[in-house]
């Protein structure tokens, strides 16, 4: 079967049109970004002598 000039033009423009909308969804550079001040987060059952109200720091090392 021999495909004409036409229909393969037509199935180029197809296929760089479906990679441009695939790769649109890609984030290339990755940052840490963090909206706001962080998270709060309620820890319980954790015996320290840090007064209630007091911050506990944190330290996430696989979040």
């Amino acid at each position: 079967m021999k495909v004409d000039l036409y229909t393969k033009a037509i199935l180029t423009v197809i296929a760089v049109c479906l990679a441009v909308l695939v790769s649109q969804g890609f984030e290339f550079t990755a940052e840490a970004q963090i909206s706001g001040s962080g998270q709060d987060v309620r820890v319980t059952n954790f015996a320290t002598d840090i007064t209630p109200g007091e911050t506990l720091h944190v330290f996430c090392t696989n979040c």
